[in-house]
């Protein structure tokens, strides 16, 4: 009898178990809160059952002070103004409340989801939305071309509101996507980027798409067209979704289609040549897997252990790059690399974003 009464308490104390996550996103598709994962240093995502949604969170304790604290953080000093606090349990069978921070007041309780800091539409085309989901939303397709007038088809497009510099959405060209207005003007900027393409930026009004150039409406869907220019002399380009594994020279599996789109863009210009930029988070001296041998470019099996200096880790993630790409052919003499270590970073190296530090440049040196 008291060994089941010691399993009852056993069970009923882990049900009971509360924790409090720091939520920075909430996303339908896995895959989504995966990238955001990836993009922001200290994160992880789990489902929140109840809304069948994926939470991304910095922070889970069982103080709930401490986390209010980083909300208010978050909500000040970093892209994420909309951070808010998941009280309860994540994971299947989870459940639990989310409770937006005010500044400089105790926490108010909601019965409604908050605004997450990235809400997608959903990329997969079996995925129904609900209905009520979909009100106060319009359809966009953004047509994404190249100069011969076929489809350029992996451009990410990013959403954005002009008047906070927040990313709202992100979506793929060439797909109908739906989305609500990003700020109280109405504006909304679009950010076009593809591998071995200069970025294009287009800024419309939700309410009045067709006042810009180019703007039409086309099947009730809002169509805004994209013609990609090739990358020329000096142009700089961000290969923002290749990623490397902590500490090492090896490529997480998710970095080959734009290392592909980058030698689709190599053969497809034969005089081009380019210089490869490494950049680290920092610049601290630490450990620094290698590659067993030049057919591991996405794997740490059987990887060597070694260590060095950020810029010579930066060095060799250049060289990998470039190891691969002359492996598909690219002639060696047509690339050069650059290590920076941490010298050039983009934000706080202590803050949300400090992820981007860790990026791959392609400069086209000729054309």
């Amino acid at each position: 009898m008291k060994v089941i009464s010691l399993v009852v308490l056993l069970t009923l104390s882990v049900a009971s178990y509360a924790a409090n996550y720091v939520v920075i996103g909430a996303f339908a598709i896995k895959g989504n809160a995966e990238k955001l994962t990836r993009r922001t240093p200290n994160s992880q995502f789990d489902i929140n059952p109840v809304k069948n949604l994926y939470y991304v969170f910095v922070l889970k304790t069982e103080d709930r002070e401490a986390a209010f604290t980083e909300a208010r953080r978050l909500q000040s000093e970093t892209q994420y103004k909309d951070a808010w606090v998941f009280s309860g349990m994540l994971g299947e069978g989870g459940h639990g409340e989310d409770i937006i921070v005010p500044a400089k007041q105790e926490p108010v309780v909601v019965t409604k989801e908050p605004d997450p800091v990235v809400v997608e539409t959903p990329k997969e085309p079996e995925v129904v939305q609900p209905a009520e989901a979909d009100k106060g939303m319009k359809e966009f397709f953004f047509a994404v071309t190249r100069e011969d007038g076929t489809n350029a088809d992996g451009a990410d497009i990013t959403v954005i509101d002009p008047t906070t510099q927040r990313k709202e959405y992100e979506f793929k060209g060439n797909e109908n996507v739906k989305m609500k207005p990003v700020s109280e003007s109405g504006d909304v900027r679009f950010e076009c980027e593809l591998v071995g393409y200069r970025k294009i930026v287009h800024t419309i009004n939700y309410e009045n798409p067709t006042s810009e150039d180019g703007i039409v409406i086309e099947e009730n869907r809002i169509v805004v067209p994209f013609q990609l220019v090739p990358l020329k002399k000096g142009d700089l380009s961000i290969l923002y979704d290749v990623f490397f594994f902590k500490d090492a020279a090896i490529m997480r599996p998710e970095s080959k289609f734009d290392l592909d789109q980058l030698l689709a863009m190599m053969n497809a210009n034969p005089k081009y040549k380019i210089k490869i930029h490494g950049h680290t988070n920092g610049s601290n001296s630490g450990p620094i897997l290698e590659m067993k041998d030049t057919e591991s470019y996405f794997t740490l099996t059987g990887a060597r252990n070694g260590s060095g200096s950020a810029k010579k880790l930066s060095l060799k993630r250049a060289e990998v790059i470039k190891e691969y790409l002359a492996k598909q052919g690219i002639a060696a003499e047509r690339m050069e690399r650059k290590a920076w270590g941490g010298k050039k970073p983009l934000y706080d190296k202590y803050g949300n974003l400090a992820a981007a530090y860790v990026r791959v440049e392609i400069e086209v040196l000729e054309d």
